[in-house]
């Protein structure tokens, strides 16, 4: 069951969709339209889940074109709703835009409730009483900020939302891939996604930093499902830095993509191959900290290339599930060792008695290969070195898209 909150800018739609989560994943701000894509997030009451959508503040005439966006946005999350939860606010009074919103959610005849909010003090309970003008049955006064009314309202939702199917559900259910998509501002990260799902389920603007929550959107294609997650522009350090997203991919130690968006803006008639392949070394030379990470060009805007995200993200759960053989890997480690021995660290040498690779975490489809290396001593292993080793590991197994843990413990030459 979908439940869509509406209403016009800062009436505390966020701060309610937070109250009802159970904890802060959309911006709460005073600023007005601080929230301008849908966001969603899957609740429970009582074994009964639904989800829970928020959506950007409705204006009214003279919209420009992004608050149009918003509008389209939040009347495709109310159409796609069971049950409207229509926001007002208290402090304020009746709005004529409250009005114009209060006709267009009648016109869809869903069940409503009237959410009277910032009725922060009992004293308050008068200003309810103006909101009746507009005419819905159910009308309950609230407090996001302070949380009065919410158990109250949590209990009308409950009678709304279906009895669960038990024979229906188990516990074997698979949870849906989850992309992240990152990138600094106006990199076309909402666009992209768009495009992916053949859909204009995040608001696209050329203003920066349209995005500002992280707005989680599950599609289903092919049998598979994916939880795509939209997230707000990192600001980088300078307008063409990019080290901000390869530190938290890196720190992550996750699997990864590069996309190099607005295809279109690049492409010529002419040496077209040689133009991409250009594009994608000037990528691989400016992330080499990522080099594992295959690269796709890609045009949001036009859709070109785009299904090939799909693609690699499945051949890189195939290489997740790839195991090398220890009688392989050590021959190849050994190899290294011997054609280029590793540097001294304080009069001593890292030495190599065996490696293997673990079985890694099997509950993850998408973990990364871990080595283990029993050596003389953990510390001796240079950074230099070990990204060397990860290179001749690569040769064997190349494991696109995916890190390589490297993990030394301990041995002395006595046992090995």
């Amino acid at each position: 069951m979908n439940i869509a909150i509406v209403g016009r800018p800062n009436v505390g739609k966020s701060a309610l969709f937070n109250r009802i989560a159970g904890r802060r994943i959309a911006i709460v701000h005073g600023q007005p339209g601080i929230t301008r894509d849908r966001i969603s997030v899957k609740c429970e009451i009582s074994g009964k889940t639904f989800r829970l959508w928020d959506t950007g503040g409705i204006v009214g005439a003279g919209e420009t074109q992004l608050t149009g966006d918003v509008r389209a946005s939040a009347e495709r999350a109310m159409e796609e709703s069971d049950l409207i939860l229509f926001v007002v606010d208290g402090q304020d009074g009746l709005n004529p835009m409250d009005r114009e919103l209060a006709r267009l959610v009648r016109k869809l005849h869903k069940p409503i409730l009237l959410l009277v909010n910032k009725i922060d003090d009992p004293k308050h309970q008068t200003r309810v009483d103006e909101f009746s003008a507009l005419g819905f049955e159910n009308v309950l006064p609230v407090s996001a900020a302070h949380g009065s009314g919410i158990p109250e309202l949590l209990e009308k939702i409950e009678n709304f939302l279906p009895i669960p199917d038990i024979k229906h559900q188990t516990s074997d259910v698979k949870h849906p891939i989850a992309v992240a998509i990152l990138g600094r501002p106006n990199a076309g990260k909402s666009s992209l996604i768009n495009a992916l799902l053949r859909d204009r389920r995040a608001i696209v603007s050329e203003i920066p930093g349209t995005t500002r929550d992280a707005l989680d959107i599950e599609y289903e294609r092919e049998g598979k499902r994916y939880l795509f997650i939209d997230t707000a522009g990192i600001r980088a350090r300078s307008k063409h830095s990019s080290s901000v997203e390869v530190l938290l991919i890196q720190k992550a130690r996750k699997a990864c993509v590069i996309a190099l968006n607005k295809w279109d803006l690049v492409r010529t008639t002419r040496k077209q191959r040689q133009t991409m392949e250009d594009a994608i070394a000037n990528a691989r030379a400016e992330l080499f900290f990522i080099d594992y990470a295959p690269v796709l060009v890609t045009s949001a805007l036009t859709g070109e290339h785009a299904g090939r995200i799909f693609k690699m993200i499945e051949r890189i759960r195939r290489a997740a599930r790839a195991h090398m053989g220890t009688g392989k890997l050590n021959r190849v480690l050994r190899a290294a060792f011997a054609a280029n021995p590793p540097p001294m660290v304080k009069g001593k040498r890292l030495k190599l008695f065996y490696a293997t690779q673990s079985s890694g975490n099997q509950t993850r489809e998408f973990a990364p290969p871990e080595i283990v290396l029993f050596v003389n001593s953990p510390r001796l292993l240079t950074q230099p070195f070990a990204r060397f080793l990860e290179a001749k590991i690569r040769e064997l197994e190349p494991y696109p898209g995916l890190p390589i843990l490297l993990t030394c413990r301990a041995r002395s030459s006595a046992s090995s």
